[in-house]
């Protein structure tokens, strides 16, 4: 219990700044010369006025600042692209703070003796594991405390200081947004579009999401959310689940639309402390920021407990 909750923490936040501070998404239909909107697969997490970077499967790249986000998959630049960036060719749209990139395999579960020295890199290792009760008969506070680190090689000019300083600044933002912060989560998108007032839910598959009645449960799409259902029923053929109450929302499957469940309920959570400074790593020099997240959930014990002596 104790590794893998430790585990599924460490997992649950490299997948967070995966999903947020990288944003990789794929274009679905070509931009070409020109041209200034960007039609791509998922816009969910990119923001007005973000720095991303447009890239194909042959290298071709080019940096651009987000205008606006025009809706699930329009997005459109500042100044149009210079380049034909095709469909064909793999190209992608993904988040580029200060116009150094970040990919999701320089984000790490653990720290590295050797770092990629051409794009930033984020690790992320466990610290401590601390606890305390709650209450009596089974209120159990467990504290889980990680290290979350961001290098960029230094060069000779304030460049790799503003970067390094804008990437610790969308972590500490990301993991303070929230204070019950969605660490590990499951999901599964929901194969019809809802209309406010259901409480069925048609999904891919109910098997592994039985009856629940712990309010764990959402309903997201990237324009409404509602949260705490509890599941009081399923169904097989087609799969669906009962809901104990109605939505109060329209959702469309054509604007990413989820069901989620919450697997580790995060009841407190933030970054309690940032340090910088520089640090050698593979015979080369970094500029480096170190972020001190905690995040405390609380465990249920039943007594008395049988000895085993």
């Amino acid at each position: 219990m104790l590794a893998s909750s430790v585990e599924q923490i460490c997992d649950g936040m490299v997948r967070l700044i995966q999903k947020n501070v990288v944003a990789r998404t794929l274009l679905t239909q070509d931009c070409l010369v020109g041209q200034g909107v960007v039609i791509v697969d998922d816009t969910f997490r990119f923001e007005d006025t973000n720095e991303i970077m447009l890239v194909d499967i042959n290298g071709l790249t080019e940096y651009h600042v987000l205008l606006k986000k025009l809706d699930t998959n329009h997005l459109q630049l500042l100044e149009p692209v210079q380049n034909d960036f095709l469909v064909a060719n793999g190209a992608i749209v993904q988040k580029a703070v200060a116009w150094v990139p970040l990919y999701e395999d320089t984000v790490y579960f653990g720290d590295r003796e050797v770092i990629p020295t051409v794009s930033a890199s984020v690790t992320v290792e466990p610290v401590t594991l601390a606890n305390e009760w709650m209450w009596l008969q089974g209120g159990l506070s467990q504290e889980f405390r990680l290290q979350i680190m961001v290098y960029l090689k230094l060069d000779e000019t304030e460049r790799s200081q503003r970067a390094i300083l804008k990437y610790a600044d969308n972590i500490y933002r990301l993991t303070t947004g929230s204070v019950h912060l969605d660490v590990v989560m499951d999901e599964q998108p929901i194969t019809t579009d809802l209309t406010s007032g259901t409480n069925i839910i048609p999904l891919v598959t109910v098997d592994g999401w039985p009856p629940d009645l712990d309010p764990r449960y959402e309903v997201q799409d990237n324009n409404n959310v509602e949260i705490d259902f509890k599941i009081v029923n399923t169904f097989t053929g087609p799969p669906r689940v009962q809901l104990n109450r109605n939505i109060q929302h329209n959702y469309r499957m054509a604007d990413k639309l989820k069901f989620r469940r919450r697997v580790i309920y995060i009841y407190d959570s933030r970054v309690d402390n940032v340090e910088f400074g520089t640090i050698s790593k593979n015979s080369a020099l970094f500029k480096a920021a170190k972020l001190s997240w905690f995040g405390k959930e609380t465990e249920e014990w039943s007594f008395p407990q049988e000895g085993r002596g």
